[in-house]
């Protein structure tokens, strides 16, 4: 079965054209003829329907995926087969990819990347709740919007702890060049595993270059395991420096305990260089209104990490929500709820709420729950750095 431009697929999507293909399957941007809804549509090559295995690889992001509900997850809405060819129907997401973004500005500088790193995290921390391992976190599968909103996507070669494991024992799942040391040595991939990738990613966004190199991905992978990791530029600061080497400790134990940690950590540095920033600048205010459109992802994003931003309109200022849509602004708080502390969500609706979000809510995580707002969180931070209580 040849997928073209204009044909109709399960009786409700129109394929309006190919947006992507590689060697397992092809990408279409596709209209869903009941909702009016763009929707993106991940298929199995034709050519490939008599390799199971295959198959049983999109079956498994299919399984993998379905329970995900996250704004910084690339949502799945439907999975079905015809004819030995799966089809994965998908949120579309029109944004670029962190790859093309390293690509067209080489390093970014902290206060860009840290929020994105973030909400990377945060989403991992929510696959992981739900047994899911992605193996294959790289820039390709960033995706970013002009608003610095993230997107993890292809789930392809990811591992379930709920399913029956498909990768050979010993074989190698991942790319070279983000590939943690356990994974380059053929062991099982952990939480942590992605943790050490989401390190590459982030050594590159700061350096410019990856870490480790080589004329091969078996050199590549090798250096991995072996070789200790090149010094961030002297222009790094320190703080963010060692965290980042932290992330990519050989030893999975001495990586951070989870994904969330992650995130938290990442956003209290990024707070402190704003705070920093602040001080020797007095114009520049946090959340200013006059943000240019410039590219300058972290600082549009300055003012709403952790925060709700429904559908561009709505955001929570502490811990009041507007009053205006209360009741919608709920549900997709509601729904998210239930992603941050790791429990199952269920869709009745297979095309749910848009996410027009950016991350999580700030008060939701459990460790939060003291804290009334944004700004007694970040004050408690601040006399804990000058070696309080709080």
């Amino acid at each position: 079965m040849r997928l073209l431009e204009g044909q109709i697929i399960h009786r409700r999507y129109r394929l309006n054209e190919r947006i992507a293909q590689g060697g397992m399957g092809e990408v279409w941007k596709a209209s869903d003829i009941e909702l009016g809804h763009v929707v993106a549509i991940k298929a199995l090559r034709s050519d490939l329907i008599s390799d199971n295995t295959r198959l049983l690889r999109l079956r498994s992001e299919a399984h993998n995926s379905a329970n995900l509900a996250h704004p910084n997850i690339a949502a799945l809405f439907e999975y079905y087969e015809k004819d030995g060819i799966g089809f994965l129907v998908m949120e579309y997401a029109p944004y670029p990819s962190l790859a093309k973004i390293y690509k067209d500005r080489g390093k970014m500088s902290p206060e860009e990347l840290l929020p994105l790193l973030s909400q990377v995290a945060q989403g991992l921390y929510v696959a992981h709740s739900h047994g899911v391992i992605h193996r294959d976190i790289k820039p390709a599968n960033i995706l970013v919007s002009d608003q610095g909103q993230v997107k993890i996507t292809d789930f392809g070669v990811s591992y379930s702890t709920h399913q029956a494991q498909i990768t050979q024992e010993g074989m190698v799942v991942g790319t070279a060049q983000y590939i943690s040391p356990e994974q380059a040595q053929g062991e099982q991939a952990t939480a942590r595993s992605d943790i050490y990738s989401l390190g590459i990613v982030a050594y590159e966004g700061l350096a410019g270059h990856r870490p480790f190199t080589g004329s091969t991905p078996v050199e590549i992978a090798a250096a991995q395991v072996n070789e200790p990791v090149p010094p961030l530029p002297a222009d790094i600061p320190q703080e963010l420096a060692d965290y980042v080497y932290k992330m990519l400790e050989k030893d999975p134990q001495d990586r951070p305990a989870n994904a969330q940690e992650v995130s938290e950590s990442l956003y209290e540095i990024y707070q402190r260089f704003r705070s920093e920033d602040n001080e020797t600048d007095p114009e520049n205010e946090a959340g200013s209104e006059n943000e240019t459109e410039s590219g300058n992802f972290g600082q549009k994003l300055s003012s709403q990490l952790f925060f709700w931003d429904k559908l561009g309109g709505n955001k929570l200022g502490g811990n009041k929500l507007s009053e205006k849509n209360s009741e919608a602004t709920e549900s997709v708080k509601r729904t998210v709820e239930k992603s941050h502390l790791g429990t199952r969500s269920t869709r009745s609706n297979p095309h749910p709420m848009k996410y027009h979000i950016h991350t999580g809510v700030f008060k939701e995580y459990p460790q939060y729950k003291k804290y009334s707002s944004r700004r007694q969180y970040e004050e408690s931070i601040a006399v804990r750095n000058k070696g309080g209580i709080a």
